[in-house]
């Protein structure tokens, strides 16, 4: 697991899946039993996870992601995992992330919306879905007026609420989720 102190610092406990480059003895199920900080520059302001990758929102606006990469889930151009975080380039002034099982997803301070990941998702309809394993964050659209109020994560998708309320999401629409027929 993961939380946050109140000085910003991000701290990692649990199963030794991603020891964060400490040394321990994954025999031992006691050995990451003792939180950990997590080697990030900024403060932490919030924190989101997949299955197997984690991202920071830092205090500065910046994201930075580690754990396992299938099809571009950290967010920079590499397949290579990694047991630290790397800040993921061509993100800043985030306000928000969000995750799904297989990528990443931001909003700036501005509304531009961007996402990342197998197959990071597509506009809503009537656009058609389209995967893609997108190795570095791309936009997909814009918050209607600018605002967000939140953004969240699904199995395979997103979902924004605007400053009026409504709610716009990207979704894959294999099995008929987006409910256009």
């Amino acid at each position: 697991g993961y939380s946050i102190d109140k000085r910003g610092v991000l701290w990692s406990y649990g199963i030794c899946l991603l020891p964060l480059g400490r040394v321990v003895d994954v025999r031992d199920p006691t050995s990451c039993l003792t939180p950990q900080p997590v080697p990030l520059p900024e403060p932490v302001v919030d924190v989101v996870s997949s299955i197997d990758t984690i991202y920071a929102l830092l205090a500065d606006g910046s994201v930075w992601s580690w754990g396992a990469n299938a099809g571009g889930k950290l967010g920079v151009p590499s397949s290579a995992p990694s047991v630290l975080p790397i800040k993921i380039s061509g993100l800043s002034r985030v306000t928000m992330i969000a995750s799904n099982l297989a990528g990443g997803a931001a909003v700036t301070a501005d509304g531009l919306i961007a996402t990342w990941g197998v197959s990071a998702l597509s506009p809503p309809p009537p656009a058609p879905f389209a995967r893609k394993d997108l190795w570095t964050p791309h936009a997909v659209g814009m918050v209607p007026g600018g605002a967000a109020r939140l953004l969240v994560g699904g199995f395979d998708a997103y979902a924004v609420i605007d400053g009026a309320g409504h709610a716009w999401y990207w979704i894959s629409n294999a099995e008929g989720q987006r409910g256009t027929g």
